[in-house]
């Protein structure tokens, strides 16, 4: 069986893992912040703090951000669940809007009308007329007494490692207060705008993902980048309990230092021993997605063939990092009987994005998001990962 995904880790990583162990300092210490400043080379960001999970850096720049409970956050249902919850986790609630079918990113088309028809704006704050009609519905909300439907962020993914359209958003939301935090859990890599990485944020912050469905991996563990000082500032306290040191620095000085903790933080520490095997795996970016994209153009070249079926083609500027590989069905077959077709004959694949406004936590909400529930219907996943291209290869030959 050809599985989805498989990390690329090397005996770099392993060896630098292991004298990370050997070293004594284990939790969150020195390899994170060589971590992290390595990410802040490559991306260009001027700042960056990591994190245990993407998901926790949702919620950390939502709150570092200002974002209160009750207010509610604008982002797509066409993303991993864990896009939404990060805002149910900061006590906001989510608004959905629909993605473009063309790129499977927030359609800046979908928001404008959202916006302009579905809300009110009082002093540049957008307001959502139907806020009441989510109470009942959301855990966050029904325990809140006052409501008044104040939308403070918006959430836009770079989905499968897709570059959205944020330069695009942000101008739209000029005139309106409202934070921009970019998900990039599956974008690192991926270039915009003709040669910038994403990661030099183009609204507030930026979070990136180190799961091992990812390009790079720590095992588990995320990254956040800012060029606001005091927001990553704020997002290390709350990582770390709401501490005003971080403990390494601590350690580290001649003098004593008695810390506080100035804020109700988090446990969402990212460790040395995941942060010493991040810095062998950024090491090795360019090379890791260098081959991804000789791979997605061998699909393309092979797939091109093959009527009822169409490949995803970048934007002028862009180029994805090929997180996933996409392909669209055009016949009256759905996803889930190509995934089955696939899987009988030894190639493990999935459906495409989920839609989070038809999981459980969300679907007694009514959302219309037509394009969403469309994408999910007729894409799926195929296998995408280093070191696959010579049995992908192997593959087409012997279906000739």
């Amino acid at each position: 069986m050809i599985p989805l995904t498989k990390p690329s880790i090397g005996i770099n990583e392993i060896n630098s893992v292991s004298n990370t162990l050997k070293s004594g300092w284990i939790t969150q210490g020195p390899k994170v912040q060589e971590f992290e400043k390595n990410f802040i080379n490559y991306t260009g960001a001027k700042y960056a703090a990591a994190v245990s999970s993407c998901t926790t850096g949702l919620q950390l720049s939502l709150i570092s951000l200002g974002v209160q409970p009750g207010d509610l956050v604008i982002t797509v249902s066409h993303s991993y669940i864990a896009t939404a919850n990060s805002i149910r986790h900061a006590m906001a609630e989510p608004v959905f809007v629909d993605v473009d079918k063309s790129n499977y990113n927030l359609d800046l088309e979908s928001l404008k009308n959202f916006i302009l028809n579905e809300c009110v704006v009082k002093d540049g704050v957008i307001h959502y007329k139907k806020h009441k009609d989510l109470i009942e519905n959301s855990p966050t909300l029904k325990h809140l007494k006052k409501l008044n439907g104040r939308i403070s962020a918006i959430i836009v993914p770079h989905q499968i490692g897709i570059p959205a359209n944020v330069k695009g958003i942000k101008q739209f939301l000029n005139n309106y207060e409202i934070a921009i935090i970019e998900d990039a859990a599956c974008a690192i890599g991926s270039i915009y705008d003709h040669k910038k990485y994403i990661g030099n944020p183009v609204g507030d912050t930026v979070c990136f993902s180190f799961h091992p469905r990812k390009v790079i991996t720590t095992g588990d563990g995320g990254m956040v980048t800012s060029n606001n000082k005091k927001v990553i500032e704020n997002i290390k306290s709350l990582r770390n309990h709401g501490m005003n040191i971080d403990p390494y620095k601590r350690k580290s000085s001649n003098k004593y230092y008695f810390d506080v903790h100035i804020d109700n933080g988090y446990n969402y520490r990212l460790t040395d021993i995941q942060a010493a095997m991040g810095v062998e795996q950024l090491a090795r970016i360019d090379e890791i997605v260098d081959e991804r994209r000789q791979l997605g153009d061998i699909y393309k070249t092979e797939l091109s063939t093959i009527k009822g079926l169409s490949t995803f083609e970048n934007e002028k500027g862009n180029l994805t990092n090929w997180q996933s590989f996409p392909i669209n069905i055009l016949t009256r077959q759905n996803s889930k009987q190509l995934v089955r077709y696939l899987f009988d004959r030894g190639v493990f694949s999935k459906r495409g994005v989920m839609n989070s406004h038809e999981e459980p936590p969300y679907i007694e909400q009514s959302w219309n998001l037509k394009n969403s529930e469309y994408l999910l219907n007729k894409t799926v996943l195929l296998p995408m990962y280093n070191g696959l291209t010579k049995r992908i290869l192997n593959l087409f030959a012997k279906s000739q």
